[in-house]
């Protein structure tokens, strides 16, 4: 679900965090979102909300996509080795090809080949900038069987 919060939202959290703060208790805020959050942010700082800056939005991290091999490979590990229903021995791998993966197969071997074609098929398109591949865009190769 996509909500935006407004401005008394904001500083309803902010007071919130205010009482907490004299109760000796920490309140950590974690606001994800897209560029429009950034956006937000930068607005409330040209408004003088500096407080709600301060308390709420003091740090940002970019959540990155997949952008090498290596980022490939800690993905598609994560398929190799999560069993489900948990403690079942049965990973998503083992799943999808079990035949292949009871003879050694793991698609993390995969992962340079994988990465190449990705490559390829940003150079082929012509796309501007780095390759990164969003996460869903990740996990729905895996899941629709097209790796295998």
């Amino acid at each position: 679900m996509t909500r935006r919060y407004n401005e008394n939202e904001y500083e309803w959290l902010r007071d919130v965090h205010d009482a907490l703060d004299r109760q000796h208790i920490k309140l950590f805020t974690f606001l994800v979102g897209q560029e429009d959050l950034l956006a937000q942010k930068t607005a409330l700082q040209v408004a003088g909300k500096t407080q709600i800056v301060a308390r709420l939005m003091v740090e940002e991290f970019a959540f990155c996509g997949i952008r090498n091999a290596e980022d490939i490979a800690t993905c598609l590990d994560g398929y190799d080795q999560t069993a489900y229903p948990e403690g079942s021995q049965w990973s998503f791998t083992r799943f999808y090809v079990p035949q292949a993966f009871d003879a050694g197969y793991r698609l993390i071997n995969d992962a340079g080949v994988l990465w190449q074609a990705f490559e390829a098929a940003h150079h082929k398109a012509s796309l501007p900038g780095r390759l990164e591949i969003p996460m869903i865009r990740m996990v729905k190769y895996v899941s629709d069987k097209s790796l295998v």
